[in-house]
């Protein structure tokens, strides 16, 4: 399983390069990353959060996809607690992947005092 560690920032949103996937956000106790598993035809994605004190997030997961000249966009969203110092996944997604299929992974994760924090991930199969 790939995965970056995650990043605090005073920043909002960030775009990355290929196989990045850090957050950014104005609370250093909020942080929010991707997680991404690839086995031979499948993609898991797995939006994770870690919170300095015990909170309940929203989320947000937008799962774009470009193949050729076909574009398909999924979003996800809900609420989970997670808890004090605890890396949590908020969901996951499992999508195919072809040859030339790519993929942008959005996560924006926003916890009860309203701090919100973005993580951005690519995912290209030849690039693995």
């Amino acid at each position: 399983m790939k995965r970056e560690a995650p990043l605090r920032g005073l920043l909002g949103g960030c775009v990355l390069a290929l196989a990045a996937g850090p957050a950014s956000g104005g609370d250093p106790g909020l942080e929010a990353w991707i997680d991404l598993d690839v086995q031979e035809d499948r993609l898991t994605i797995l939006p994770m959060a870690r919170v300095a004190h015990e909170t309940e997030v929203q989320y947000v997961l937008v799962v774009n996809s470009e193949q050729g000249s076909n574009r398909n966009s999924t979003r996800q969203s809900g609420s989970v607690t997670v808890a004090a110092d605890e890396s949590r996944s908020l969901s996951r997604v499992q999508v195919g992947v072809a040859a030339d299929q790519r993929y942008t992974i959005e996560l924006e994760v926003t916890d009860s005092n309203g701090s919100r924090v973005t993580a951005q991930r690519s995912h290209a199969p030849d690039a693995d």
